[in-house]
């Protein structure tokens, strides 16, 4: 059980009595030592060693609790007696004492983030480069430096937080659920956005021009955006096909008498032959065949009962009409033959002239109109047909579209967190200031599937792994986008059956993750430690008189509680000590081995996976305090094992990081730490 900050005020005054009384009987050991040259007695000896550990215990209780709960500790090597552990012990206790305040501003931070963030990944549909949503996202990248500030914000930084947030909040609601509101509501939240960042804002917000989430991922459609698109694109091939129509569609009844009278009197124009064809689709059925030339036609036949001079003149021989529809019902192609009756129209402009083809038009009608009247009503029909039939097509086929990727849009929650706190940070800190930044806030976070990541720290652990596609992205300049735009073209299958496990997959197959994660691992160790410092799955603690190692109780990742062995007999001691461990797919435990002592000794590092030696781990070396001539140094487990032949003297602590770089397997390691006495053997 983690003792508490007044458990831990308890025992160090508890210690501070023994060690005083320990010095006193130290002293009076020295006097005898110095003036009668006798030993001090075993049970002295013991009692030291006993002190030693406990010191030994209390720091370690009170660095766990110090990670715990959020205060600044140094480093355990410049902890070295009750005087430098007293300031840690109170700055834990007034702590405690201001938990419940520091809980509720964690939440209320923890809240402004999230939709600080979700401000960040708001996109305009149409321009990219939308200058009001960009100085909202300005504003929204001020208020979350100020918020992440370790110093607090100022009492400015404060009111303007308190004046944003709600207006941010307002944003993302009429964006994402306008549809929901009341009319009262939505104009609160029209008031309060319009009033931070102006109408034009507010403007593509309700006009469905704003989508909030990573480009390109899909999700539900907004319902304004998609429905002339979807309309647009099954119609498109009626229009192409019957292009005159258009305008008759737009504009039923007028266009549609006007329309064919102003191709009629364009068609002599230029010349006759070109547009003779045209009357025989006119009075045949099957006109959608010849599609140009069969609208300009169609229309005609109405006009020619209202403005009989109009229509006759070009068609002063009505006898030829009939013949054509007589080759075109039978083959639907009939289209060709019109161009036979070609040598009939040359004498039609001539016939015009006189006016006594009047008489005939009499005629010619009668043996058109029956034709005319079955002719027209099919095309409009049959255009009106396809129009209808073809925007429902893609509706229904959208709708459940809408609503698998809305459902696919939760696999995604750890991209979508990891991606929104990348692109807070990236360009303004490096690399190795990210991994500080993130691994200072949940050291366990390698510790944790990637996929799974957004299930813990009620989703905020995700938020880490910012670090992980920074890594990617340095590596692989513009993969991130890749990846984005990959969304494009992605369909839910049995290799990835939701967004998230699409992006996982790219990662794994273009960034090559699974063969740069090893190296991810190092750029982290080297990264964090010392400071902030990384969860450890067991450390061992040797000092020159006993071994203790420290554990956790349970197999929960990141448990901060922890049990202690202490060894004090030199065949336990040096002698192998293991810990079985089990990796998920892409996942790191960190080991330390800390010396309290100054005489160099060797330590051997062993790793198996089943009964086969294994590589998949990286040595951390950090040299002791006052040590300039050395560097941290990093090297990669061998096969064989690999030593550290003066620990203590050369190597103030080891880091071990054994991880798994299977990207789907779970592996079942074991780790050999062995320690011996004299660096010799």
């Amino acid at each position: 059980m983690t003792p508490t900050a007044d458990d831990l005020v308890k025992n160090l005054a508890a210690l501070s009595r023994r060690f005083a009384g320990l010095a006193a009987k130290l002293a009076q050991a020295a006097r005898e030592l110095e003036g009668a040259g006798t030993l001090p007695p075993d049970s002295l000896l013991e009692e030291f060693a006993a002190a030693r550990g406990e010191f030994i215990d209390l720091r370690s209780s009170v660095l766990d609790a110090a990670r715990t709960l959020g205060v600044t500790a140094p480093a355990p090597a410049a902890i070295d007696g009750l005087k430098a552990l007293e300031p840690v012990v109170r700055a834990l206790a007034e702590a405690t004492v201001n938990e419940p305040r520091r809980a509720t501003l964690a939440e209320a931070r923890r809240r402004v983030l999230v939709v600080l963030d979700r401000i960040m990944t708001i996109n305009h549909v149409d321009d990219p480069n939308f200058a009001a949503l960009l100085e909202c996202q300005a504003k929204a990248r001020e208020i979350r430096a100020a918020v992440l500030d370790p110093k607090g914000p100022t009492a400015e930084s404060a009111a303007v937080i308190v004046e944003a947030t709600p207006a941010f909040s307002a944003l993302l609601t009429l964006i994402e659920g306008r549809e929901h509101l009341d009319d009262a509501k939505f104009t609160v939240l029209e008031d309060s956005v319009t009033r931070l960042f102006g109408r034009t804002l507010t403007v593509a917000a309700t006009r469905g021009k704003l989508v909030a989430g990573p480009p390109d991922l899909p999700r539900a459609p907004e319902r304004p955006a998609p429905r002339p698109k979807t309309v647009e694109e099954p119609v498109a091939p009626v229009v192409v096909a019957a292009a005159p129509s258009v305008a008759p569609r737009v504009q039923p009844p007028a266009p549609l008498l006007a329309s064919p009278a102003a191709p009629a009197a364009a068609s002599p124009t230029p010349s006759a032959a070109p547009h003779a064809p045209p009357p025989a689709p006119f009075y045949a059925p099957p006109a959608p065949s010849p599609a140009p030339p069969a609208p300009p036609v169609a229309p005609a036949p109405a006009a020619p009962p209202p403005p009989a001079p109009a229509a006759p003149p070009p068609r002063a021989p009505a006898a030829p009409p009939p013949p054509a529809p007589a080759a075109p019902p039978p083959p639907a192609p009939a289209a060709p033959p019109p161009p036979a009756p070609a040598a009939p129209p040359p004498p039609a402009p001539a016939a015009p002239p006189p006016p006594a083809p009047a008489a005939p038009p009499p005629p010619a009608p009668a043996a058109p109109r029956p034709p005319a009247p079955a002719a027209p009503p099919p095309p409009p029909a049959l255009i009106k047909q396809e129009v209808a039939a073809a925007a429902p097509a893609p509706e229904e086929d959208s709708a459940p579209q809408v609503v698998e990727t809305a459902a696919l849009d939760e696999g995604a929650q750890w991209w979508v967190s990891a991606w929104a706190r990348w692109t807070s940070w990236k360009g303004t800190i490096d690399f190795k200031a990210g991994v500080k930044q993130e691994l200072g806030k949940y050291a366990y976070l390698l510790s944790v599937p990637i996929q799974q990541s957004a299930e813990y720290e009620e989703g905020l652990l995700a938020y880490g792994y910012s670090v992980l596609l920074d890594f990617v992205e340095r590596q692989r300049p513009g993969i991130v986008t890749k990846a984005l735009n990959s969304l494009k073209t992605f369909v839910p299958g049995k290799a990835a059956p939701s967004v998230g496990a699409h992006l996982y997959k790219f990662l794994i197959d273009e960034a090559r993750l699974a063969e740069q994660y090893p190296e991810f691992v190092k750029s982290v160790l080297l990264a964090a430690v010392p400071e902030p410092g990384l969860w450890t799955q067991a450390r061992i603690l040797e000092s020159a008189t006993e071994t203790s190692i420290f554990t956790h109780p349970s197999p929960r990742v990141g448990d901060p509680d922890h049990t202690t062995q202490r060894l004090t007999n030199d065949r336990q001691r040096f002698a192998d000590h293991r810990f079985p461990v089990t990796l998920a797919p892409l996942t790191v435990r960190f080991f330390a081995v800390a010396a309290d002592f100054r005489e160099p000794r060797e330590m051997d590092v062993k790793l198996k996976e089943g009964r086969a030696e294994c590589i998949d781990a990286w040595l951390l070396t950090i040299p002791p305090v006052g040590r300039a001539d050395l560097k941290s140094e990093v090297v990669r487990l061998v096969p064989e094992g690999s030593s550290v032949p003066a620990l203590g003297r050369d190597c103030a602590t080891l880091w071990v990081a054994v991880f798994n770089p299977d990207p789907k397997a779970e592996k079942k390691y074991e780790l050999s730490l062995t320690l011996k006495k004299d660096a010799s053997r």
